[in-house]
């Protein structure tokens, strides 16, 4: 009869929150819950811990949107549009506020739907044509040369094709170009055989909008990640090494249906909470703030010593925070290939 706590544990939770915690119909929910929440996540939003102020917490920035959606203009709420936007973007795009909410309230997402509404949507930047029947690897700029020099790990893979990543993910983001504007685009990859992703950011971005936009293409997804995960696993770190994780990885992509197997609790011997850390996703933010971003970068460091965490080495699945964490400790951040020597 073990079952009978678990039935009743889902119905209490149910009952609190769709029926205890109902809002009126006549705006939209998210905000709602946002603008009457108590701020419980704010501890989780490195913009607002960093910066010191409440008016870009999460609830102070869904709010704004709250108050649009009941007719005020940006104009009365923030002083002017442009102050609006910035407002809005004062978000990493990291979802620790979703992980911490009751509600499961996406504000990243919110954050970045309203923005639209301030930028006019860019032209795609000039991509890589893909051909019929391709596998492809996309790997992050500068690092083509590098792959290719490793064919034991490309034949792994059925030894696809190596392409520099240039699409659009930081604009889209940032609301500077639409879904729908990536359609087409989109479309070209729909004879492809495979999609590796070396980013796990680029491969969230890319599911992300295959799902917004309903194309079957990303079935064809895969992350690199996942082909090599076993090997990584067995590696274990020392006291003094830290493992740089990344909420694409441990939280979005699950949430668009990828299985990541190492972040199952368990699987992965360094993940034991003390030696693995997440910057925020400053990597995004630097794109709209970078001095800002520097601040940010600067606390999260901090925060390691005030931990008592000796760090002499950063090890990251993520090279843009690699080149981003390294800018105050030169020669201790890695990308994963530091785990392989040979």
């Amino acid at each position: 009869m073990s079952w009978i706590p678990d039935v009743f544990s889902t119905l209490k939770t149910w009952v609190f929150k769709k029926k205890l915690l109902k809002f009126s119909s006549r705006f939209r929910r998210d905000t709602q819950a946002c603008f009457y929440c108590p701020e419980m996540c704010r501890f989780a939003c490195p913009v607002s811990e960093t910066l010191r102020d409440n008016s870009v917490t999460p609830r102070g920035k869904m709010s704004i949107l709250h108050w649009m959606e009941r007719g005020e203009t940006p104009d009365k709420i923030t002083g002017s549009a442009e102050n609006a936007l910035w407002y809005l973007e004062q978000c990493t795009g990291c979802g620790r506020c979703t992980e911490y909410c009751l509600h499961e309230i996406d504000v990243a997402g919110a954050l970045r739907k309203a923005r639209k509404d301030f930028y006019s949507p860019t032209l795609l930047p000039t991509l890589p044509s893909i051909g019929r029947d391709k596998n492809i690897l996309f790997c992050e700029p500068g690092r083509q040369n590098w792959w290719r020099s490793r064919a034991n790990l490309l034949t792994r893979m059925n030894s696809p094709e190596v392409i520099e990543w240039t699409g659009p993910h930081k604009e889209w983001l940032q609301g500077k170009i639409t879904s729908q504007a990536l359609a087409s685009w989109i479309d070209s990859f729909s004879d492809a055989t495979n999609l590796w992703f070396e980013s796990a950011e680029v491969a969230w971005f890319f599911l992300e909008t295959c799902e917004e936009l309903g194309r079957p293409v990303a079935k064809k997804v895969r992350l690199v990640w996942q082909e090599f995960f076993k090997d990584w696993a067995s590696k274990e770190l020392s006291a003094t090494e830290v493992f740089h994780e990344s909420y694409h990885l441990s939280r979005l992509l699950p949430r668009v249906g990828v299985s990541v197997p190492m972040y199952e609790r368990g699987l992965l011997p360094q993940h034991s909470g003390w030696n693995v850390i997440d910057c925020g996703g400053e990597g995004f933010y630097r794109e709209a703030h970078p001095e800002k971003a520097n601040a940010l970068r600067e606390r999260f460091l901090n925060d390691l010593k005030s931990d008592g965490r000796t760090a002499t080495t950063i090890i990251s699945q993520s090279l843009c925070c690699v080149e981003h964490l390294a800018a105050d400790k030169q020669g201790s951040v890695y990308w994963l290939d530091h785990l392989f020597p040979s």
